[in-house]
């Protein structure tokens, strides 16, 4: 496939929320998401745009579980923040997250970075990892070693174990 047009040096970053939130809780630990983005694109001139993905439970009594005030915390943080409503599936399970929504803005960006900074441990990732390769895009996996896809860590340029660094981020 074609290379990259641009090379500007520019970097995405794309953080799975959802998928980070577990791990970071069962760990004892909550991210400082500004401090993260410090660790992931030290040069914030280099960022093209950094985007957190979350899905949020509405409550008919209208409490969101503090998503609101969460994902505002977030944009003042350098993120821009995609969310999604979970949606109740007809046997009564939940289903909320945003793994399409990371792909797309993955996909629109081909030309206009020359690194994709992917926080996730999620396997699904992997046909969106070679497609980005594929336009010479270098491709940075962020997550928790223990909860990541063996196959995703090999495919990524890079991988990062999220537990060497979260003393240094969290909250």
């Amino acid at each position: 496939m074609a290379s990259t047009t641009t090379l500007n040096g520019k970097t995405l970053v794309l953080v799975d929320v959802g998928n980070l939130f577990f791990p970071c809780r069962d760990r004892g630990s909550f991210i400082d998401f500004e401090k993260f983005l410090v660790l992931l694109c030290e040069d914030r001139s280099r960022i093209y745009k950094a985007i957190a993905f979350s899905a949020y439970r509405h409550r008919s009594n209208g409490n969101d579980d503090g998503k609101q005030w969460f994902f505002k915390r977030l944009g003042k943080q350098g993120f821009e923040v995609v969310s999604k409503k979970v949606k109740k599936l007809p046997d009564g399970t939940e289903k909320g997250n945003c793994d399409v929504e990371i792909a797309i803005e993955a996909c629109r960006a081909v030309y206009c970075v020359e690194k994709v900074v992917l926080v996730t441990g999620d396997g699904d990732f992997i046909p969106l990892v070679k497609y980005l390769q594929e336009y010479g895009i270098r491709v940075d996996v962020w997550f928790f070693k223990s909860v990541t896809d063996n196959n995703l860590i090999k495919i990524a340029d890079c991988f990062y174990n999220l537990e060497e660094y979260l003393e240094a981020i969290k909250l």
